[in-house]
């Protein structure tokens, strides 16, 4: 059996180590002692010269563990004959070895051996190369701060040899460890001289590697477009020859530049350069880098299924290059998916598979990342307690990293859970620490936050006065740095505080200006956290519906409409992450508007300017040399202003407090008469839209202690009435009322009687009134929250269902009408009878083709059918600039995330994203013939209100699982109406009288578009004649939109 090529090497060695000895050992048998001396040395120096030989031939020809066991037989020979100098290369080739094992602890044992010899010695230049290994595997192993001791050793080299380029190098690689040490500034400094130094000594590899690290400094900085310039600079500079590396960490660096100014889809496209040249040069490090950056800016777009992709890819590389640090952000950002996906148990394993390699490779970053994702799984589940261990586990490890930023939101987080706790003392406790290190790292962003935390904590504790300084604080804070679009928050909070004093005239006040806020700047949602971009969506609704709760309670019945007319816009474009819209706001009566202009100019124009001559001497100040403070005049001088700034400061809160009283006292004298005299262009034009379209309005608002209706006529101004129904019974009579309708034969008769006693008996002489007197002719809803979920034209009398009386139609907002209806549209009928191999659990639907043959027959249009219906055949149809009506008999679906919302195509889904995308603005009709397109399990808000957001007229989805048979024949009546002249609600409306009266009869193939559900006693519901007067039949189907 042949020897191994390690075992061969390793018997070369003893064979010469033997042959040497005898040498010696026969020298002085004959007695020549100086012959043997000599002999022995320059035997020694040959073993020397020969173990180095074999070590380095081991690594440049063998396997890294066969030169590893090589290399280690050398060091065992050379440290036997103790000749150090030779065994500083053996310990050089064997960190070197450790490290391309990635190894590092090891590593750094081994180039800490060689710098000790070197040190012993003054081998200045060795030392130089000792420093630099040891400081590049303190940076890859996170302890920055042994990396930046390692980093100056370099720099002293680098002067001693007057070098340049290597002290370029110093300072450029310090950068980097002070930028991951929590201390960008400092980074900042050292690239900049690194610039210089690399400038001087025309290396232009480390020049452009020095202006990479500055824009890496000034992201962390959060001065993106300071990053951007610099970027753009080297970009347009010729990368130095073969350097693909550069090229690839620039282009990843404007991504993550962009990523970071929230203009994801710039951020991929550069991400997706990166990328191109990490693959087309097999560079592995950088593949498992950028997939990891890409992942995380399709999470910020909330596309999961995408970004799932990209960190399943980036761990794919990270475990093939046993790249343990990557492999840990990769198991970490996939916790953070899952978390975004309320999949928590899963979250919760990625977190601790991410801990676990963290900790065995002592990477503290990805420990306290880890710790610190934990905690936000655990307070999301509530259980507190839990949440603020791991934050204080993820605490240590940030005060080990001296990461400031990272200390002060882990103590942030850390008050918030205590707060939940109603811990108020050590809430506020935690708080104040967040606020103290903001401040010292001049993060006046994060103070702003933490003002209006501490706020809503004294708002808890009902210390209405601190919670109101503390608001008023933050919205100061947040004016002077420009972030515009968080001041909702805080104005939110002095609303609330002002509501509770009772004060609730002035509580409206900055209702409104909230509301405002969030209109101007809605499509903005700023935290990458999912829970909290979650409660930033819900809070932002939370406003909406408090202030028409307080209006409503004032008789103001117009603003509260005109307010829920912007919350149900608000509710659609927070899916659709969209301004679109009208992009409204709530109107300031007269006295409200000149009380807001004395609070702009008096309270927060004056509160602004202490805080920019507060920024102009922190400025001077820092000039200072903090040695020199103490014995410089001019800093006392400018500390004695910053003090007096200080008092004025304080004398602005009591300012704000005089303020608020003198609002509420003029807002009491409010002229009601003279408020519905500035409301009534808004009557004006509302009763204009309804006498065109000959039509009333109920809009509904769901509060937790009642239901609140308003009705919206032709001729009257608004009516509001209030029914004494808590939400949890109308919720719990919706949940019953949608189980039984939406199956056949299911008893759900008596609640749609109960609900009609809530929804239409309370307005029910006025409406008799106006169809009697021949004002209208459609009834119209705008329902709130689950009455989404029930079909409103199925509500029952006792007699009769509401859509035997009279059409139905719901609206989303009277603002989204469009003023004219699109004329002599052209038919596009498209459909997908097919079952789907690769999208299991979709039926075939054999009735779709009749139905989409027969429409398009109808109408003389364009057919798709199957393989023809496809992305680009919508996008195609869609380019036309005539009016279109366009149908899709379809299997949808809409669940909790956007990669579960879709409309199913022929071999792929019309996604959400895809939908964003399209211009439905010349859809006249848009029929969604699928299962559940009007609505969604939770929130009511499904496809069919994300198309009419989108810009289509008028709307027809469904609102369950929809037989196939009943539904195609459905569809050709209600089209064969359309034809025949009749508006939208009214030709629905009678082709479901068709199936209420028995009129309609079905065919006997199979019933299965989303399957009937069988009846309780295990017979399914056959679709015969007497059958399809069922509701579940004829009543999913809804009109939203324009009705005529």
């Amino acid at each position: 059996m042949p020897q191994s090529h390690a075992t061969y090497l390793l018997s070369r060695a003893e064979r010469r180590t033997r042959y040497s000895g005898a040498l010696v050992m026969k020298c002085y048998r004959l007695q020549l002692p100086l012959i043997c001396l000599l002999t022995s040395v320059l035997l020694i120096e040959k073993v020397t010269a020969q173990s180095i030989d074999n070590c380095e031939t081991a690594r440049s020809h063998a396997s890294p563990e066969t030169a590893l066991i090589q290399c280690l037989a050398s060091e065992e020979a050379l440290e036997s004959k103790g000749h150090l100098q030779s065994l500083r290369q053996v310990y050089i080739n064997i960190g070197a070895i450790y490290q391309g094992l990635k190894n590092f602890q090891k590593a750094v044992d081994y180039y800490n051996k060689a710098l000790i010899i070197d040190l012993k010695y003054n081998f200045y230049g060795q030392q130089g190369e000792d420093y630099r290994n040891l400081g590049d595997l303190y940076y890859i192993l996170g302890k920055y701060e042994q990396a930046i001791r390692q980093f100056q050793g370099l720099l002293r080299i680098a002067r001693w040899f007057k070098n340049p380029s290597m002290g370029a190098e110093a300072d450029h690689k310090m950068g980097l460890s002070y930028e991951a040490f929590g201390n960008p500034k400092r980074a900042v400094d050292l690239q900049k001289k690194a610039i210089i130094l690399a400038t001087r000594a025309e290396d232009d590899q480390l020049l452009t590697r020095s202006y990479l690290g500055l824009s890496s400094a000034y992201i962390t900085l959060k001065k993106y477009e300071e990053a951007i310039h610099y970027l753009s600079e080297v970009l347009q500079q010729e990368t130095p020859a073969g350097d693909k590396t550069v090229e690839i960490k620039i282009y990843s660096k404007l991504g993550i530049a962009y990523y970071n100014l929230n203009n994801y889809e710039k951020s991929i496209e550069y991400q997706d350069k990166a990328l191109a040249i990490a693959l087309e040069t097999h560079d592995l490090e950088s593949q498992s880098e950028v997939y990891n950056n890409l992942g995380l800016s399709y999470y910020s777009r909330n596309d999961y299924l995408q970004s799932l992709g990209y960190q399943n890819k980036a761990l794919e590389v990270s475990s093939e290059t046993k790249d343990e640090k990557s492999k840990s952000d990769a198991y970490g950002n996939l916790g953070l998916i899952y978390f975004a996906l309320g999949e928590y148990a899963k979250a919760n394993e990625y977190q601790q598979l991410s801990l676990g390699i963290s900790q065995s490779i002592h990477y503290t970053r990805g420990e306290a990342a880890a710790y610190s994702n934990l905690g936000i799984i655990q307070d999301a589940l509530e259980d507190y307690r839990q949440a603020i261990i791991y934050y204080e586990q993820a605490q240590k490890k940030q005060q080990n990293l001296q990461d400031k930023y990272g200390l002060g939101v882990l103590y942030s987080n850390i008050a918030t859970a205590y707060k939940s706790l109603n811990s108020f003392q050590k809430a506020e406790e935690n708080y104040t620490k967040a606020l103290s290190i903001f401040e010292e790292t001049e993060d006046k962003m994060s103070q702003a936050q933490v003002y209006g935390n501490l706020g809503n904590l004294y708002e808890k504790r009902q210390q209405f006065d601190l919670a109101l300084t503390f608001q008023q604080r933050a919205i100061a804070l947040y004016s002077a740095i420009g972030l515009v679009e968080d001041i909702y928050y805080p104005q939110w909070g002095i609303a609330r505080v002002l509501a509770a004093q009772n004060q609730q005239s002035a509580a409206i006040l900055f209702y409104k200006r909230a509301i405002n806020t969030i209109q101007v700047t809605r499509d903005k949602i700023k935290s990458l956290d999912p829970k909290l971009r979650k409660s930033y969506v819900e809070s932002k609704v939370a406003v909406y519906r408090q202030l028409v709760d307080l209006l409503l309670k004032q008789g103001r019945v117009l603003e509260a409409q005109k307010v829920l007319d912007l919350l149900k816009e608000q509710e659609v474009n927070e899916l659709l992450r969209s301004a679109s819209g009208t992009g409204g706001t709530t109107s300031l009566n007269e006295k409200e508007e000149k009380i807001w202009q004395n609070y702009q100019k008096t309270i927060l124009g004056k509160e602004l300017k202490i805080y920019q001559q507060r920024d102009l001497i922190d400025d001077q100040i820092k000039l200072i040399p903090v040695a020199e403070r103490t014995q410089s005049n001019t800093y006392k001088e400018l500390s004695q202003k910053r003090a007096a700034l200080e008092e004025k400061v304080a004398l602005a809160v009591k300012g704000f407090d005089l303020f608020l009283k003198q609002a509420a006292a003029s807002l009491k004298t409010t002229d009601s008469a003279k408020s519905m005299e500035d409301l009534q262009t808004e009557i004006d034009r509302y009763n204009k839209l309804l006498t065109d379209r000959k039509a009333a309005v109920i809009s509904t608002l769901v509060l937790p202690d009642r239901l609140e209706l308003i009705l919206l006529t032709p001729d009257t101004e608004p009516l509001q009435r209030t029914v004494k129904v808590a939400k949890a019974e109308l919720d719990a009579l919706i949940l019953k009322t949608r189980t039984g309708i939406s199956n056949p034969g299911g008893k759900s008769l008596p609640d749609l009687q109960e609900l009609y006693q809530y929804l239409i008996a309370p307005l029910e002489p006025e409406i008799q009134q106006l169809l009697k007197d021949k004002k209208i002719d459609t009834l119209v809803f705008a329902p709130d929250q689950n009455l989404r979920l029930i079909p409103l034209e199925a509500l029952h009398d006792g007699k009769q269902y509401l859509i035997e009386r009279l059409p139905v139609g719901i609206i989303n907002s009277l603002s989204t009408l469009s003023a004219d209806n699109l004329k002599q549209p052209q038919m596009i009928a498209m459909g997908l009878s097919k079952a789907q191999p690769n999208f299991p659990g979709f039926d075939a639907l054999p009735g779709v083709v009749s139905e989409v043959n027969s429409i398009g027959k109808l109408y003389n249009g364009q057919v798709f059918l199957n393989e023809q219906f496809t992305k680009s055949t919508i996008q195609e149809g869609l380019g036309t600039k005539q009016p279109l009506i366009m149908h899709m008999a379809t299997h949808a679906n809409f669940g909790e995330t956007k990669e579960k919302i879709f409309v199913l195509l022929f071999g792929e889904k019309l996604s959400l994203e895809d939908i964003k995308s399209l211009d439905l603005r010349r859809i006249s009709l848009l029929t969604l013939s699928a299962c559940e397109t009007a609505t969604s399990s939770n929130s009511g808000v499904g496809l069919a209100s994300i198309a009419g957001g989108k810009g289509a007229q008028s709307v027809l989805g469904s609102l369950w699982e929809v037989s196939d048979n009943s539904t195609s024949l459905l569809m050709q009546r209600l089209y064969a109406n359309l034809k025949a002249g009749m508006p939208k609600a009214e030709a629905l409306r009678q082709a479901q009288l068709t199936m209420i009266q028995g009129q309609t009869n079905a065919s006997s193939e199979p019933d299965n578009r989303g399957g009937v559900v069988p009846l309780p006693n295990g017979k399914a519901a056959s679709t015969t004649k007497s059958a399809l007067s069922d509701p579940f039949y004829w009543a999913p189907f809804i009109l939203i939109g324009n009705w005529r």
